[in-house]
């Protein structure tokens, strides 16, 4: 019995721990040209990709500025970046294509 017990209070502490709230706050919008399909952001924290419907490409630095706008000759509904933030992974569901 104390063992059960022990086994439940620690399924509690951690159910409790896990259920924390999420602290956040917006640090600044993106003004777009058109509508997001999907974003990513380098592993550093420092480059943000933002992939636009009609197949453009927008690389901000850290704090927002635009740095690149990257024309798609392909299409795309995902974006990945590679670790060192040098490649961008482009994939569409429609043709089942990753590029």
């Amino acid at each position: 019995m104390i063992r059960y017990n022990l086994v439940l209070i620690s399924v509690l502490l951690l159910v409790s721990v896990a259920s924390a709230e999420v602290e956040w706050q917006i640090s600044q919008d993106l003004k777009l040209p058109a509508a997001p399909v999907d974003i990513a952001t380098s592993a550093d924290g420092q480059k943000v990709f933002v992939l636009l419907k009609g197949g453009e490409v927008r690389i901000y630095d850290a704090n927002g500025q635009l740095q690149e706008e990257v024309r798609l000759e392909v299409t795309a509904d995902k974006i990945a970046v590679s670790p060192d933030g040098e490649r961008l992974v482009l994939s569409d569901s429609k043709t089942k294509q990753v590029r």
